[in-house]
């Protein structure tokens, strides 16, 4: 291989990821030598106390010492013990235990960051080993400071020589901060230089602080560090054990950034308050943002406040989920309901034409229909949600027809449909669908039930429902029995309405949405909706695409070919596994754990599809035809 041409052996390393790289390049000298600048590019130094450090450091030294290749290294990360787990994931995930006596929120931690508070063995012969392998790296330009020690000086000194250097910290907590500047700010020399420094590129936040003093940390740090670039949150997972950073702030970058600090990425999963964007309001540039992604719980003041006071005529891009302070579904409600429509209303009238928008949350159909008017000749990608508490429009045609005859740029969709049994205009919207020419991918969440069901208790039996409508249930399971078939001829459909010059369909994903809470007192109905639901995915065979770019004709219904994969359901796999057991299968929502008759569940479904195997009688049902 010595003999191949140097331009493939280059090529070959670019290919290659970085395990390959390492295992190929121990055989081959050439590759060695052409993948040096990617197999240095980061490197890691992981460590669990300091004498493991000085361990790593001196090893490290000795592996770039066999070859001079420290020139080559741009990005150095620095993982203590509570990163080590995610050394590959450095990036995306953090681990971190609210209750960890690691954590240097606590204040009894020797490493906490008080006024006063030494920053621990900063004169260690491990930090200042670390710190002359810092210096070494001529080529150094970030540095990833990945663990609960506060950056000490001299390694701080060494890296913040050069002049573009990006330093990444992952767990800032300058309890001296969290004062307003009036209070008088009591910073250390070396913790103003740190903060000021041009090289502070990026940091995170713990949640613990951002819970009592956000607004006065999040003003001091925007007001003091002169080229911060990105601000990440850390929120706890559902698990409750680990936090993910979630990126709220994302300046431009380019020749012109230390001039002008504008704001172009704006991201947040957690609620976000007014006074959040006042804060970075005093300190950026709202007129070049260009991404506004609320994608939590938004209430109407923060719509109201950037409606009066921001200037985003440079978006093009909005996700949002706006939310009540009340239960949406009572009378008393309906004034606060109508209040948010009205707002959400004048927010999307405020803004410029936009190429994506995402909604969740609490709206209502005429909020969509304004979005539509303003930026239906521009939209590429449109996500609608299940709305909260007014979802009746999920089951009209009309937004369907709204965005066929509007969109002609639309290529990602993502809408809520409802399956409508044997009615004629189901086929109508998907065949609408294909009136769109550029519709590429289509995420369709299919919900099944026709109206709300009653249900009474029976006054004996806790444990035994009786249904008012059973013929409506009957067919409400029928609505909801997926299988391939069916999300074949959708797909199928979809494709064969397109023009002949369109673009082809190359995905679909067909979700089945059962609401549960609404079945659960139903008992062993709930299970057989938990039998039947199910989730396909069929994306286009190249093949076909390459026929119709050469003939200029879509595939025919008994010609079409893709590839479809059913994505398992654990609900369902949990539910049968019970079922083989011969034990009562368990159905659980939000709080609420209820038994299903196991009699009364295999009763309904034999009922419905009579031609089901005894056995495994729970893979019998078929789908009926669109138009049946």
């Amino acid at each position: 291989m010595d003999s191949l041409p140097l331009e493939i052996l280059h090529d070959v390393a670019n290919r290659l990821d970085g395990w390959s790289l390492r295992s190929f390049s121990t055989v081959n000298k050439t590759i060695r030598t052409a993948a040096k600048p990617l197999l240095w590019h980061t490197v890691g130094v992981a460590f669990d106390g300091l004498a493991d450090l000085s361990e790593n450091v001196e090893e490290l030294t000795g592996q770039l010492a066999c070859s001079p290749d420290l020139h080559v290294v741009r990005r150095l990360r620095i993982l203590g013990k509570e990163f080590i787990e995610y050394r590959d994931k450095v990036d995306t995930l953090w681990p971190l235990d609210a209750r960890d006596p690691r954590d240097p929120r606590d204040k009894t931690n020797p490493l906490s960051r008080d006024p006063g508070t030494p920053y621990g063995p900063s004169n260690d012969e491990s930090w200042i080993g670390l710190a002359e392998f810092i210096h070494s790296l001529t080529g150094l330009q970030e540095l990833d400071w990945a663990n609960s020690w506060a950056v000490p000086p001299c390694i701080f000194d060494a890296f913040s020589g050069g002049r573009h250097n990006r330093l990444f910290i992952r767990n800032l907590n300058l309890k001296s901060l969290q004062r307003w500047p009036k209070d008088g700010l009591e910073l250390s020399d070396y913790d103003m230089s740190l903060i000021t420094s041009p090289c502070l590129y990026s940091v995170t936040l713990t949640q613990s602080n951002l819970s009592l003093f956000q607004e006065r940390l999040l003003w001091n740090i925007l007001t003091l560090a002169p080229n911060l670039r990105e601000v990440y949150f850390k929120r706890e997972t559902p698990h409750g054990r680990y936090t993910i950073p979630t990126m709220i702030m994302g300046k431009e970058s380019g020749p012109h950034r230390y001039r002008e600090a504008a704001l172009t990425c704006f991201v947040c999963h957690d609620p976000i308050p007014v006074w959040m964007f006042k804060v970075f309001q005093f300190r950026t540039d709202f007129t070049r943002l260009e991404v506004l992604k609320l994608l939590y719980r938004t209430e109407v003041d923060t719509f109201e406040w950037l409606v009066d006071n921001v200037d985003l005529s440079a978006l093009h891009t909005v996700e949002i989920c706006p939310v009540l302070d009340v239960d949406v579904m009572r009378p008393y409600s309906k004034l606060k309901f109508d209040i948010l429509q009205a707002t959400l209303d004048m927010f999307f009238q405020s803004l410029p034409t936009l190429r994506s928008i995402a909604i969740a949350g609490y709206y209502s159909l005429p909020v969509v229909e304004t979005a539509l008017s303003y930026s239906s000749t521009t939209l590429t990608s449109l996500e609608l949600r299940v709305p909260y508490g007014h979802s009746q429009w999920i089951f009209s045609d009309s937004i369907i027809h709204k965005i066929a005859d509007s969109c002609p740029q639309l290529q990602e969709l993502t809408i809520p449909l409802r399956r409508s049994l044997g009615d004629e205009k189901e086929v109508t919207l998907y065949k609408d669908l294909g009136r769109l020419p550029k519709l590429k991918k289509f995420d369709l969440m299919l919900y099944c039930l026709e109206e709300p069901l009653l249900i009474e208790r029976h006054k004996q039996d806790r444990n035994i429902y009786v249904l008012d409508f059973p013929e409506k249930w009957q067919r409400a399971l029928q609505n909801t029995a997926i299988d391939r078939s069916l999300a074949e001829e959708i797909y199928a459909l979809i494709c064969q309405s397109k023009p002949v010059d369109a673009f082809p369909l190359e995905q679909l994903d067909l979700r089945v949405m059962d609401d549960l809470q609404e079945l659960l007192p139903t008992m062993g109905i709930a299970g057989v909706f938990c039998l039947l639901g199910s989730s396909w995915r069929f994306t286009s065979n190249p093949a076909d695409d390459s026929s119709q770019q050469r003939t200029g004709k879509t595939p025919r219904a008994g010609h079409l070919s893709c590839h479809a994969q059913h994505y398992a359901n654990d609900a369902r796999e949990e539910y049968i596994s019970d079922l083989k057991k011969d034990r009562s299968p368990r159905i659980h929502g939000d709080s609420t754990y209820t038994t299903a008759r196991l009699d009364v569940v295999k009763d309904l479904f034999l009922e419905i599809w009579p031609g089901s195997p005894q056995d495994d009688w729970w893979n019998g049902f078929k789908s009926l035809p669109l138009s049946s």
